[in-house]
């Protein structure tokens, strides 16, 4: 499982086992988490998650990459297959 959380803009996001991205929103105060999204680009299990500035990168155990980008929601701009 990896794990992203940038204070200054984004939520908590998990990558799992499986390969989904969870998407937390995650309020100032309270305790009402509530999953946002899930993103469904890779097939295996997420081993990385890094964040800046409304960007993310995810990649996986095949080593394919996918760039996200942040607008009140995930859209994949950019996939990079990897060689397994």
């Amino acid at each position: 499982m990896a794990v992203c959380f940038n204070m200054g803009y984004f939520p908590i996001i998990l990558g799992t086992s499986e390969g989904g991205i969870m998407v937390f929103d995650i309020p100032p105060r309270g305790t009402a988490v509530k999953l946002q999204e899930t993103l469904t680009s890779h097939k295996v299990a997420i081993c990385e998650l890094e964040a800046q500035g409304g960007r993310m990168l995810s990649s996986d155990e095949e080593g394919n990459i996918t760039l996200w980008q942040s607008g009140g929601h995930f859209t994949e701009v950019l996939k990079i297959d990897g060689k397994g």
